[in-house]
């Protein structure tokens, strides 16, 4: 695999938990603005309160259902992409991939746990993403 389609095909994982993370925070939102939709007396007001929550709670299922949808892809993709990882023969090459498009780890993170120095980690990813 090319440099950067290897980096672009690993980084999809977290773009992916990024959009989760943000259509979780919709829905709890939704959710919170339905609480406060509250039927009044009036039958004309009621109508329209009542079709207000109608439509929060059919946004809120399709939500529900995106995330769903969202996540199971989520699952599939890290699985792919450690067995991607995997393929490599190198486990110190194996572990900084994990590390960095698994875990999400930052370079200087992943140089403490495995007591290299950064630049040396930051190489070591690039070789290893020209292995892939």
């Amino acid at each position: 695999m090319i440099l950067k389609n290897a980096n672009t095909y690993l980084k999809q994982l977290r773009l992916l938990d990024v959009q989760i993370k943000q259509k979780e925070g919709e829905l709890a939102r939704l959710k919170s603005e339905t609480e406060n939709i509250t039927p009044i007396l009036s039958e004309r007001v009621q109508t329209s309160a009542s079709d207000k929550l109608s439509a929060k709670i059919a946004e809120i299922v399709d939500i529900e259902q995106d995330i769903k949808k969202r996540k199971t892809e989520l699952i599939i993709k890290r699985h792919n992409i450690i067995e991607k990882i995997h393929t490599l023969k190198d486990p110190v090459l194996v572990e900084i991939l994990y590390k960095r498009y698994i875990e999400y780890k930052n370079y200087k993170e992943i140089a403490e746990e495995m007591h290299y120095n950064i630049n040396y980690v930051m190489r070591l990813k690039s070789k290893a993403l020209d292995l892939l």
